[in-house]
């Protein structure tokens, strides 16, 4: 028997004993609760009602804690189906036939850079059914070998039995915590409190154990090296699909727009800044130290040492040509975002390209600011900027309220430059000049052959890398010299009729 496979079938035994024992103590200390009144009543022929209704309701409400609960599966996203994902639902299928297991009867697609498998309803893992979630960014970027790797690796908790035993402990987890609330503050809550602490140290071990076990069936199926291949493509779009969401999608939203999400994060991915931080967040987690006692996964440097250590083998499943597991995959996107905001929301929002997300979104954020900061502004001109840290420090000590403390000096010069930034935006767009950016592109104003990013702009006069001189001279040069910063409200007006 392999060493993890070994290491996994001890470590499991030992978290059915701890699950038993677990069950075995609350019932042990329910019953000599319950024994004190009694025990009263029947050798001394007396009782104290506090003390008894204390007992009484102590053990009541431990008794209650390990009650086991139905499960009540909320679904991730929109369910998957063989005709709205027929290439994928063929790959489970291939899957499933050469690890010789029945297919999840229900798929769904996660808005996550995420794979999973469980078993859901039921009792206690007794009348469940099989659920696979699949998140977006992975049937959309990874290559058909590397997403064979991840759903086989997924298999590979089946293979194992890791899912069959998951509800037990997930619901031993709950008992225990509702253990630990119910005896709170009493006595009996420190021998829960070190159970919790020695059955979650103990099952997070044998959920290391098992992601060991299932990458064996991931490298059987799809090969040593494609599983390693996805460990680290997984490790690098996580992050990166974060920051995406957060960063170019979420302030649209915001702004009640809706651009297309699939092919916006195709472009970002692409984006030399962007690939360069993928590789290095690859990078970092190959060499990632040891896991911690309360990690559930172990260190990927481990993972794709003991992927390299397996026999060399032709994979069960060849790499081929064949297109995407998930054909219109921004329609899908659509139904993620639908699922996540909501029927109503979602039909309020407007659909738009990237190109217009400019003028759509960020112009009107800076006339917002050159509004909203027209008297602080006063009458500077775009060409009438400061140029050091001094006197940006000056500038935004004037926005700082009264009230507010704690306020560094370089939270007073990131407020200048956020108001002078936006203003400047602001002041060229009216001038006529365009608006260019993209995913995980800069806001570039752009008229004919000339180009100018508001913030590159301020941080080199920030940084003393131009001087006021030289921005006025160049300027000039432009033809924007005397242009206003702030928007009045009568140029408000005049806009938006």
């Amino acid at each position: 028997m392999p060493n993890h496979a070994r290491s996994l079938a001890t470590r499991a035994i030992l978290a059915l004993l701890l699950m038993v024992g677990f069950y075995a103590l609350a019932i042990g200390i329910s019953g000599a609760l319950l024994w004190i009144p009694y025990a009263e009543v029947v050798y001394l022929g007396r009782i104290h009602p506090k003390i008894a209704l204390a007992c009484i309701c102590v053990a009541g409400a431990v008794v209650w804690a390990i009650v086991p609960r139905p499960d009540r599966f909320e679904p991730p996203g929109p369910q998957l189906t063989r005709q709205s994902a027929p290439a994928l639902f063929s790959l489970i299928d291939q899957i499933a036939g050469h690890t010789q297991q029945t297919p999840p009867s229900e798929v769904y697609l996660l808005n996550d850079v995420n794979a999973w498998v469980t078993q859901r309803g039921g009792l206690m893992g007794v009348g469940s059914r099989r659920v696979m979630g699949v998140g977006l960014p992975l049937l959309a970027h990874l290559s058909t070998a590397e997403l064979t790797a991840v759903i086989a690796h997924e298999f590979g908790h089946y293979v194992s039995g890791d899912v069959g035993l998951g509800p037990w402990i997930y619901k031993t987890r709950a008992a225990i915590v509702r253990a630990v609330a119910a005896t709170h503050e009493t006595l009996l809550a420190a021998p829960f409190r070190a159970y919790a602490q020695l059955f979650l140290k103990t099952t997070l071990a044998v959920s290391r154990e098992q992601e060991f076990v299932a990458d064996r069936t991931a490298a059987r199926i799809a090969g040593s090296a494609a599983a390693a291949s996805a460990l680290g493509r997984v490790a690098a779009l996580g992050p990166a699909y974060a920051a995406y969401l957060d960063t170019e999608v979420k302030p649209l939203l915001q702004s009640g727009v809706l651009p297309p999400v699939a092919a916006g994060f195709d472009h970002y991915v692409r984006q030399p800044r962007i690939v360069a931080f993928m590789e290095q967040v690859a990078g970092e987690r190959r060499t990632e130290e040891e896991a911690g006692e309360y990690d559930t996964h172990p260190p990927m440097a481990d993972r794709i040492a003991a992927l390299g250590r397996l026999p060399s083998a032709a994979p069960a499943i060849a790499a081929t040509a064949q297109g995407p597991a998930l054909a219109q995959v921004e329609q899908h996107a659509r139904a993620l975002m639908r699922y996540a905001l909501g029927p109503d929301l979602m039909a309020k929002l407007r659909q738009i390209t990237w190109e217009e997300a400019g003028e759509a979104v960020y112009v009107r954020g800076w006339h917002e600011m050159a509004r909203q900061y027209a008297e602080w502004l006063g009458g500077r001109t775009v060409d009438d900027m400061p140029s050091g840290r001094k006197a940006f420090m000056q500038l935004g000590s004037a926005l700082v309220a009264k009230r507010e403390a704690d306020v560094t000096a370089d939270d007073c010069i990131a407020r200048a430059v956020h108001v002078l930034a936006a203003s400047l935006g602001s002041a060229l767009a009216r001038a006529g000049w365009e608006v260019e950016t993209g995913p995980g592109q800069p806001l570039v104003l752009v008229r004919g052959p000339e180009r100018l990013d508001p913030n590159v702009v301020l941080t080199r006069l920030v940084e003393g890398q131009e001087s006021a001189d030289g921005w006025q001279a160049r300027c000039e040069q432009l033809g924007i010299a005397g242009l206003p910063l702030a928007l009045t409200a009568d140029d408000a007006e005049a806009r938006a009729s």
